[in-house]
């Protein structure tokens, strides 16, 4: 048990470390790069926790479904959240990261070793799962609905056991895709390949399943029936307890049978036999600057998946509102403007959480003296990695923007704000972005996972994107004091104007900014 305390604690120091990547930095105590991180943390959390409370008063009051089952339906939508965020991550911690011989060497079990890697994906997902089941319960008992002791007690139980399922699917899915893939030549390509398909799958069930409204999460989260009838019985508590921890059990069990095969099969990979020096034809550095840029973005599948689940979020929320907002509204001005400003929400959260450039330095590495030793201008190397998330989040902001203003958007005041929110916003995060990770670098990472996931500067992405929806929100709750459509034009143009400032800021500071990172 100590070991296993031991790798655990090893495990947060690592998340918790603030890499190298800056000149004539002086070492600091513990907890002084500790704390900050700690508070960013706080900070997330609370922003997230009034997300949710504004999103559960909002399905309350348009009585999406019975108002005692409000707590199961943000368990169902905090476990998908986690899914998608963890679903392919979950594999590359255990896999991927370089402390295999290591660990493999040390008198420690693998069972623990491999529970130790996935302890602290388990506390994210299961702290995400608190922040949006408990507002639940405070919507029910400021609308009068009843909330006894044992009602939350059983939610909360299962709230504990469902993140469990999730790891499993998680580790099912990243390993399979990595065992399958792991002696192809061409295994970074079939993984992202793979990727786009299983998202696509996911949106075609979103709109083949009967659901008629919003609900469909609760068809593709095939534990939610279960969850609604945990809610008033402790017997259907035992059974979801039983069906997320006995899955859990089983995958971990059969990890540690074949965790010594999986882990050599990953690390051998493709080894090409029939290698040949060939004549290599001389590109201009312009076009070989930005296609190394795309380049890695393909042959890096978790780095591709953080840039594009923004898009498909915003893609798939905008056609399954556009599919079913007709049922839903049934001719009410009142809630369609509720639900335009719900669109905006999303649009402004899935171009603005997870723009690429908020890990483009860092994801250099080691290898980032390559790019500051190429006879280019440090301008042409910051406009190229800002060309990417141009490429994804810009262009499915366009296309978001276009199916909302045919489908959702009530008039042309609000079509013009759900440009100014998707394309601004997505050109504003990718600005940001870039300027925080020039700020705070990160090049000394073990595993793609640690900058692309769990790096300062994608915190601080979270956070901003979570305080501009905030915000973006607020006027459902403000209706007294502001018309909606004009509050939402104000902030349209807040947005900006702060589009123009960053990238003023970016153009003058942004090379002595890179000049004076180090690896």
């Amino acid at each position: 048990m100590r070991n296993f305390f031991l790798l655990i604690k090893l495990q947060f120091l690592n998340l918790m470390s603030g890499g190298k990547g800056r000149k004539n930095t002086k070492q600091k105590p513990k907890k002084s790069s500790v704390l900050p991180k700690i508070a960013l943390v706080l900070l997330l959390g609370g922003i997230f926790f009034l997300m949710s409370y504004i999103y559960s008063d909002i399905f309350f009051k348009a009585s999406i479904i019975d108002a005692s089952y409000l707590p199961a339906l943000m368990l169902t939508m905090a476990s998908i959240m986690c899914f998608m965020f963890n679903f392919y991550s979950v594999g590359a911690v255990l896999f991927n990261n370089k402390d295999y011989d290591l660990l493999s060497s040390l008198p420690i079990k693998k069972s623990s070793i491999i529970i130790s890697k996935l302890t602290l994906i388990y506390v994210a997902s299961f702290l995400i799962t608190l922040i949006f089941v408990i507002p639940s319960f405070i919507v029910l008992a400021a609308n009068g609905i009843a909330v006894t002791a044992g009602y939350v007690l059983r939610t909360l139980v299962m709230s504990v056991f469902a993140p469990l399922m999730i790891i499993t699917l998680g580790i099912l899915i990243g390993t399979t895709l990595q065992v399958l893939f792991a002696k192809s030549k061409y295994k970074n390509l079939f993984q992202t390949v793979s990727l786009i398909l299983f998202f696509l799958l996911i949106m075609a069930l979103s709109l083949l399943l009967d659901g008629g409204n919003l609900l469909v999460i609760t068809k593709l989260y095939f534990l939610y029936p279960i969850a609604v009838n945990g809610l008033f019985s402790w017997i259907d508590v035992l059974i979801f307890l039983a069906i997320n921890l006995g899955a859990f059990t089983l995958i971990v069990i059969a990890v540690c049978l074949l965790y010594s095969k999986i882990s050599t099969l990953i690390k051998t990979g493709y080894k090409n036999k029939n290698f040949r020096l060939k004549t290599y034809k001389s590109a201009s550095l312009v076009k070989a600057v930005y296609k190394k840029e795309f380049k890695r973005l393909f042959t890096v599948p978790m780095y591709f998946l953080n840039v594009i689940i923004g898009p498909i979020i915003s893609l798939a929320g905008v056609i399954v509102l556009a599919v079913f907002v007709k049922d839903l509204t049934s001719g009410d001005a009142l809630l369609n403007e509720v639900f335009t400003i719900g669109v905006l929400a999303v649009l402004l959260f899935a171009h603005m959480s997870a723009p690429s450039t908020n890990s483009a330095i860092s994801i250099e590495g080691k290898r980032f003296w390559i790019i500051k030793s190429l006879p280019v201008e440090e301008k042409l190397i910051l406009r190229s990695k800002l060309s990417v998330n141009l490429a994804f989040n810009v262009l499915s902001a366009i296309i978001s923007s276009i199916i909302a203003c045919v489908f959702i958007v009530p008039n042309v005041y609000y079509g013009i704000i759900v440009f100014v929110f998707a394309v601004g916003g997505g050109t504003l995060a990718g600005t940001v972005g870039l300027l925080l990770n020039l700020r705070f670098p990160k090049l000394d990472w073990e595993n793609t996972n640690q900058v692309v996931k769990n790096s300062l500067p994608v915190f601080l992405s979270m956070i901003i994107a979570l305080s501009l929806c905030v915000l973006a929100v607020l006027p459902l709750m403000l209706t007294s004091f502001i018309t909606p459509v004009i509050y939402m034009g104000i902030l349209a143009g807040i947005i900006l104007i702060a589009n123009v400032v960053t990238f003023i800021i970016l153009e003058k500071f942004g090379t002595r900014m890179l000049q004076k990172i180090d690896v």
